[in-house]
């Protein structure tokens, strides 16, 4: 089923992100093989793992594009205003193929969209989320024929999904009008979620963006359950529009897991029990356990250990290891805290040392490096 092929696309260096060898999927729903490219946090052990929210980036072809988004969605990552992420590049069909596979048999006979949904979320996602421990919070991000298409499924799915992300989107086909269709969405449709709807246009399908946006000002798409913005670039030219648009649009659809965890960092006084209150209503806006950023859990155990509060800065860093597991740096700061509490740490090296050998985040020089580091203090 799965067939590895050569990645022919830049070489890349992330911060927090790896990607594993792409493959092509062969897909029994449209009836040939699929270029796949997965990117996965590095702390990502397949036998020690937390899940992660699943982007699926479609046109992976479109390199400059696509690149550009996994590296904004490294920046973003690191900077802690996203949570750690499985991004799926999904390269399109080549020539007739990428039209049938974004449109709907009503408006085209010969066309197979609904084939290409089923491959989506029967065939691939299942996939990811059993291999590469993806959630249930899902964004889809499309371009032009893909715009068109992930809006759609947006109307078509909106209890599967978290957030689509449409660049340079057509809003009409034959027989299918994607504005009426977000219309009957937002009025009947009550998700156990709040899905975000990010949408842009540049110089091209501004008449459907100034509908959609009129429509947002008089009210006809309000709902409690959906968050829905756009973007309009009048001088941007059709290709332009996932750069300007894609840092934004997905800090907006974290923005609310990023304040919330930030009240956990500042929250000193009443130490960890807001912290459970936070995790809930994270869970409750996007209907699904969110880890807080490694950075945020990290700088709050070195706040207590800075503050002398050595039992607090052990706590965090407990914390810290429910959500990342693999962090071994999290074991060799619990030791030093120990030693400041004149405890043995003997018991805590030894689990730092047997994390560190299975930690992806360092390279081989650099543990051997830390290790150095580590049998020169004295314990």
């Amino acid at each position: 089923m799965l067939i590895g092929f050569a990645n022919s696309f830049f070489a890349q260096q992330f911060e927090l992100y790896k990607k594993v060898p792409a493959f092509a999927f062969e897909s029994k729903e449209l009836g040939y093989d699929v270029n796949i490219e997965v990117t996965v946090p590095l702390e990502l052990n397949q036998e020690n793992a937390a899940s992660y929210p699943v982007i699926f980036v479609f046109d992976m072809q479109n390199s400059r594009s696509y690149n550009y988004i996994l590296t904004t969605i490294d920046y973003l990552t690191s900077n802690s205003q996203m949570p750690l992420c499985v991004v799926v590049g999904i390269e399109a069909g080549e020539g007739m193929k990428r039209y049938n596979e974004t449109q709907l048999s009503i408006s085209d006979s010969a066309a197979y969209g609904e084939k290409n949904e089923a491959f989506i979320f029967e065939e691939l996602l299942p996939l990811v989320r059993t291999e590469y421990h993806g959630n249930k919070h899902l964004t889809l991000i499309g371009h032009s024929r893909y715009g068109y298409f992930t809006s759609l499924l947006l109307t078509r799915r909106p209890e599967e999904l978290g957030a689509v992300i449409s660049l340079s989107p057509f809003l009409w086909q034959g027989n299918v009008d994607v504005i009426e269709e977000l219309r009957e969405m937002t009025k009947n449709a009550k998700p156990n979620r709040t899905v975000y709807y990010r949408f842009s246009m540049g110089e091209d399908y501004t008449e459907d963006y100034l509908t959609i946006d009129s429509m947002l000002v008089s009210g006809e798409l309000n709902s409690n359950y959906f968050d829905i913005k756009g973007e309009l670039f009048t001088a941007a030219g059709h290709t332009c529009t996932p750069g300007i648009t894609i840092a934004p649009a997905l800090y907006g659809i974290f923005e609310f897991w990023a304040e919330r965890q930030q009240l956990y960092f500042d929250n000193y006084n009443s130490e960890f029990e807001v912290l459970e209150s936070i995790q809930q209503e994270i869970t409750e806006h996007y209907g699904q356990e969110l880890n807080l950023a490694l950075g945020i859990l990290n700088g709050k155990g070195w706040f207590f250990f800075n503050e002398a509060k050595y039992e607090l800065a052990i706590r965090a860093w407990e914390e810290m290891l429910k959500a990342y597991p693999n962090c071994s740096d999290a074991y060799l700061n619990m030791a030093y805290a120990q030693k400041e509490l004149n405890q043995d740490p003997t018991k805590m090296l030894a689990l730092f040392r047997k994390s560190l050998a299975a930690d992806a985040f360092y390279t081989p020089e650099e543990k051997k490096e830390i290790l150095d580091g580590v049998a020169k203090e004295e314990w």
